[in-house]
């Protein structure tokens, strides 16, 4: 066992939350003297998305130079000190090179471990003895009595940090894919995908992890090519005819497509202060009310930028909103309004004019994450049941190439899609799989597929699968919950959910258990008394989604990051 005896930081996972957090740890006062890092992977800086284990050269960023964080060096000035010969390897000309440039993700990876490299240096600068482990697989982490972390590997323990940070990012349980012949529970790694299928290919949802799906089959079984007038086409490869992805998502709703956004960084300016927030607190038994925040962060914002916008859903709340983005796609065919609006976001960027209601509605998601934690449990299921799968689909938008591949799928019958409803399931009998839905007659149908893909994106994962056994086993860590507002309300649900739902009975409130670790508002991880009295800090999404219900992109990374350094200097 190698021990540390002062003040020192170990950081579990070395990817993009990593990345972040070093990057605000060095621009501030924390004073470590040390800090580990340990990555289970041969670089740092790319985690899974940015790294083979969730991308292949098919695979683009969903954003752009001038929408990413700051680090030591912008994207596209990075871009411009590789060589012509480097970016050629990835389609990329310097000449046609901006800010709002889309990348494949492979590249953006070698841009964050290059990032992550000038840290690394700027900390043994500062005088920080930073080491890092490649390689390195935690296996446990062990808090004592005084509050120090070890950290366990399979190669050997590190013990006496100070202070410690879960980065490890995205995880995809195996659970299905390994018994199942043709059933994969997540389309990740990639290249298990990388093969011909002279078959319908099932994929559930139509998130950016279905896109990722896409492009891998599309590349297998097809090719891409520009026709005489320059339009995107497919082929299917001769022995791939029968090949089709059909896709099943909600209401049949297609992805969102990149248009101009005026605050590339999501600007929330103009929404409720902490002031405002705290009085409305005081007026509702302690809660942020779900109706309150869509009102003032979303619906004021849109009358404010866009009065006609605002007219279709004045007089709207969440579920209503939500019904009225459903109900208006239904008369369509997906892909023909899926074009209209492909033609919509290429005005958007080519005239800088925003989409107002879309990232009015991103804004709104991005504001409420920190402030999940003061709804009710009303509130968090309404939340849950209606908006977040909207916006799951709205603000997670694909790059307008990607978009051309999809319409060029459809044309040549490689892409189709089927709406469905939130009671749809995957079964499988007999080692066969079966897709069940209601169409939109309301009819139950039956689909028999020999290859399935569960494209719903990072799911959250239960705090019985948290990765480090010994916090779990000695309290350390704790199950999320938010209270009822009313009670009978909550004995209802104790009826017909008995498992998900607690009562306290020395306070007389029922509490809802909402899924992975409980955490203070600056990350850090609450122990089974509710208190904070080891340093330990989690940017881990699939351990915090419940308190977290808006955890996607590089933007996430950064904010989480700046208050776990800013909560580190006290």
């Amino acid at each position: 066992m190698k021990a540390v005896s002062f003040q020192s930081l170990a950081i579990i996972g070395g990817g993009p939350s990593a990345l972040y957090l070093l990057h605000y740890l060095l621009l501030g006062k924390s004073g470590f003297r040390r800090i580990d890092i340990f990555e289970k992977r041969s670089t740092l800086g790319r985690g899974m998305p940015y790294g083979n284990a969730g991308a292949l050269k098919e695979h683009l960023a969903n954003v752009s130079s001038s929408e990413l964080p700051a680090l030591p060096q912008s994207l596209v000035q990075w871009l411009f000190e590789q060589s012509d010969t480097m970016l050629a390897s990835y389609s990329i000309n310097k000449q046609c090179l901006t800010e709002e440039t889309i990348v494949p993700r492979l590249l953006m990876g070698a841009y964050l471990e290059a990032q992550f490299s000038a840290l690394v240096n700027k900390a043994k600068q500062a005088g920080i003895d930073i080491r890092v482990h490649y390689e390195a697989t935690v296996i446990d982490v062990k808090i004592d009595a005084e509050n120090r972390h070890c950290i366990i590997l399979k190669e050997g323990d590190y013990a006496g940090f100070t202070a410690a940070a879960i980065c490890t990012g995205h995880t995809w349980p195996r659970k299905q894919e390994q018994s199942v012949a043709g059933y994969f529970d997540s389309p990740y790694p990639p290249i298990k995908l990388r093969h011909q299928r002279n078959h319908a290919v099932a994929l559930r949802g139509c998130s950016l992890t279905a896109i990722d799906a896409i492009s891998t089959l599309a590349v297998a079984n097809g090719e891409f090519y520009h026709a005489a007038n320059g339009q995107l086409k497919y082929e299917k490869h001769p022995q791939c005819q029968q090949f089709e992805i059909v896709m099943h998502a909600l209401g049949g709703l297609m992805p969102s497509i990149r248009y101009h956004l005026d605050s590339p960084l999501l600007n929330t300016d103009g929404l409720l202060t902490e002031v405002e927030l705290e009085a409305h607190r005081q007026e509702n038994s302690g809660f942020l009310s779900l109706d309150f925040l869509f009102e003032h962060n979303f619906k004021k914002q849109v009358a404010n930028r866009d009065a006609a916008s605002f007219k279709k859903i004045a007089n709207k709340n969440i579920e209503g909103f939500v019904q009225q983005m459903l109900s208006s796609r239904e008369a369509f065919d997906p892909f023909t309004l899926f074009k209209v609006e492909y033609l919509q976001a290429e005005m958007s960027m080519l005239h800088k004019v925003s989409i107002v209601w879309k990232e009015c509605l991103a804004v709104f998601s991005y504001a409420l994450n920190p402030l999940a934690r003061y709804l009710s449990a009303e509130d968090t299921q309404r939340m849950n049941e209606h908006l977040q799968p909207l916006i799951a689909i709205a603000i997670a938008n694909i790059p307008q190439h990607s978009c051309q591949r999809l319409l060029a799928l459809h044309s040549a019958g490689a892409l189709s899609m089927i709406s469905v409803g939130t009671s749809s399931d995957v079964k499988v009998v007999d080692n066969n799989i079966y897709y069940r839905y209601k169409n939109r007659r309301d009819e139950t149908v039956e689909q028999h597929y020999q290859t399935f893909i569960d494209c719903i994106g990072q799911s959250p994962q239960p705090l019985s699968a948290f990765p480090f056994p010994s916090m779990r086993k000695s309290g350390r860590v704790r199950p999320a919950k938010v209270a009822y507002q009313y009670s009978k309300n909550g004995a209802r649900d104790k009826q017909l959910t008995p498992k998900e739902v607690e009562f306290d009975a020395n306070a007389s409130v029922y509490y809802r258990l909402i899924g992975g670790a409980d955490i203070s508002a600056s990350y850090q991880l609450l122990d089974g008394k509710r208190a904070t009295s080891a340093k330990t800090y989690i940017m881990a999404v699939p351990y915090i989604s419940g308190l977290n219900p808006d955890f996607s992109g590089l933007d996430y990374c950064a904010d989480v990051a700046q208050k776990i350094a800013k909560d580190l200097e006290t």
